[in-house]
């Protein structure tokens, strides 16, 4: 009875990894299509490519500037400049004001580029 409760669980565990796997490979596949339409740079796309994950497989959707930060290596004040350029370009937003600061995709830009829909 314990060993079918082992193999169950764990056929839920690899169900659970190939869909995480195959959802990670078509936001990969979205990530290129976005950078192209967007005309994104280097640092501006991973950083999309964060919140696309955040917005897939984070519980919150948003990710916290520090995070973004560590992300691409800088700190939080250079990374806020890019951030901001992603803003005025209307693909992301600050979601939180507040400790921790933290940045979402927009709407808008999920609605141009089909993100979501798929729920």
């Amino acid at each position: 009875t314990i060993l079918g409760l082992v193999q169950s669980a764990q056929a839920g565990v690899v169900e659970r990894l190939e869909k995480a796997a195959k959802a990670h490979a078509d936001l990969s596949a979205a990530m290129e299509v976005v950078a192209a339409e967007e005309n994104l740079k280097a640092k501006g796309r991973r950083i999309v490519s964060m919140l696309l994950q955040y917005e897939a497989f984070g519980l919150l959707g948003d990710a916290p500037l520090r995070e973004i930060a560590e992300l691409l290596q800088v700190k939080e004040q250079m990374a806020r400049k890019h951030v901001s350029a992603l803003e005025a370009k209307g693909i992301c937003e600050r979601r939180r004001k507040y400790s921790p600061v933290s940045f979402a995709l927009t709407q808008a830009f999920k609605e141009r580029h089909g993100i979501g829909a798929q729920e």
